[in-house]
């Protein structure tokens, strides 16, 4: 299992604090992948990922998940450049369209991208942190994912 990333308290550690509980640096994505899961992260780049090979990545029984890194600028849809996202969902919609939701860490949703967070209109863009994205808006704004 990797080291602990929260304080007796329950609040995520400070940078410094970190780097002494994992001995990594923590603004190394696989370093910090490593120290969450206790398993390395192979970084999937979004050229030469399809979303159906994404998909039954995440739904491998032992996935410990996923983390995509957006590119460093030039983002668009309400991605935040140079940042990092939880996968939440890899899923098509009623018209066969692949989709991706992802979670933003710091809570901030995608109000500004073109697609919906939720599954209803009146849940449209709510804050809370997640972001839906066509498969093709996900690509043009991730340099890829981690998975483990």
């Amino acid at each position: 299992m990797g080291a602990a990333t929260r304080d007796a308290n329950g609040a995520c550690l400070e940078s410094t604090q970190w780097k002494a509980a994992t001995g990594k640096e923590w603004n190394n994505v696989s370093n910090v992948y490593f120290a969450i899961t206790g398993r390395v992260a192979d970084f999937v780049k979004s050229a030469s990922a399809t979303a159906q090979s994404m998909f039954d990545q995440f739904n491998k029984s032992n996935s410990k998940g996923m983390v995509a890194s957006s590119r460093d600028s030039g983002t668009s849809a309400g991605v935040i450049a140079n940042h990092c996202y939880s996968v939440y969902k890899i899923f098509k919609d009623a018209k066969g369209n692949w989709l991706v939701r992802l979670r933003n860490p710091w809570g901030i949703g995608g109000n500004s991208g073109s697609m919906y967070d939720r599954n209803s209109e009146k849940q449209r863009f709510a804050n809370d942190g997640l972001i839906t994205l066509t498969w093709s808006q996900f690509t043009s704004n991730f340099r890829g994912y981690y998975k483990a």
